[in-house]
């Protein structure tokens, strides 16, 4: 059997012709799990364009979105998942969707096939996942309805052994906030100290308040971490209901992460509501002044499956009913705040 698995682009354009940032995991998870015997090929479209003419069997294309086109659907993670899939496409017995309500452990897991990728068209091939689910329920974000809100972590002894097997000091971990549980945090990069890595995460400021985390972390490997800050506004913290961070003296907080020569990557949203015209210009000064080593400035979009999908949904239907001349269609990137109806284009047509 010859299974094609692609990971859809970008933007057209979005990475300028060049190298890409990372591979998409999902694309050597899933080659992991597939029976032995079966020819796989995996495409990130970001770096090879995909052959239409390619013989396949079976095509699984990772999505955020996509029952309309679509003869199946798995809808969650593929550990529990993938293996029944296959059965069913080889016996030719399809369902139209798959779900599971039980989330799988993160032991025993196989390691990731990329040897299947194009390693050299990617600026970090080297990605790591040590943990899952998130507790909080920011308004905007995916990965607690995606991946549930209790954590839950791979055991350290298969961590190092997979990073053993990358033959690399270079790499990033993918977890959503590797630092969220301190305690479980601390014996992870303990036990990457004799590793002499460098490497690269995502966390939450709640790391600035612990100097033994911070120390751990340096001293571990870590280069940079990227953070949500989200907003400058306290108000629109409170709309997103991005708890961890209101209170947070966000200065003194990065301050003391740069102190152990741990670099920001600083993202922050435009369009919550309760932003106005002078966010734009006070959050570019902010990431200047504190000295950010990047910031990234993404416009608030509704993902399906987001408490904030959910909302703007119910609102634009009870609008709809009572008939308000206010409601026009708006566009994906803009339709669900208040300053980007004013500032687009699309909301005057």
């Amino acid at each position: 059997m010859r299974l094609l698995v692609i990971s859809p682009s970008w933007l057209p354009a979005f990475w300028h012709g060049g190298k890409v940032l990372s591979p998409p995991m999902c694309l050597p998870v899933l080659a992991s799990l597939t029976p032995p015997g079966v020819k796989i090929h995996l495409v990130d479209e970001n770096v090879e364009t995909v052959n239409l003419a390619e013989p396949a069997d079976l095509v699984a294309i990772s999505s955020m979105t996509a029952s309309e086109h679509a003869d199946a659907v798995v809808i969650g993670e593929a550990e529990n998942q993938w293996p029944r899939v296959f059965a069913d496409f080889a016996a030719g017995r399809p369902q139209q969707f798959y779900r599971t309500e039980e989330r799988p452990e993160l032991k025993d897991l196989p390691i990731p096939r990329r040897d299947l990728l194009r390693t050299d068209r990617y600026l970090a091939p080297n990605l790591v996942q040590t943990a899952r689910g998130c507790p909080h329920a920011c308004d905007f974000c995916s990965v607690s309805p995606m991946f549930g809100r209790r954590y839950r972590f791979r055991p350290i002894p298969e961590i190092v052994e997979e990073i053993r097997s990358l033959g690399s000091r270079w790499l990033g971990f993918t977890d959503d906030n590797i630092v969220a549980s301190p305690r479980r945090a601390k014996e992870l990069f303990e036990a990457l100290l004799p590793l002499n890595l460098r490497w690269v995460g995502q966390g939450d400021l709640s790391m600035a308040k612990d100097e033994e985390l911070l120390k751990l972390m340096a001293r571990s490997g870590c280069m940079g971490m990227f953070i949500g800050l989200e907003s400058l506004s306290q108000e629109s913290l409170a709309a997103a209901n991005k708890r961890s961070n209101i209170g947070v003296d966000y200065e003194q907080a990065i301050a003391a992460i740069h102190r152990h020569g741990i670099d920001i990557i600083g993202s922050f949203i435009f369009g919550l509501d309760p932003d106005r015209p002078g966010v734009f210009r006070e959050t570019v000064a902010f990431a200047e002044r504190v000295k950010l080593a990047v910031a990234q400035f993404p416009v608030l979009t509704p993902f399906p499956g987001t408490p904030l999908h959910e909302r703007l949904k119910e609102e634009a239907t009870s609008m709809r009913t009572a008939g308000s001349t206010r409601y026009r269609p708006f566009c994906v990137a803009c339709w669900s705040t208040a300053l980007a109806r004013a500032a687009c284009s699309c909301a005057r047509s």
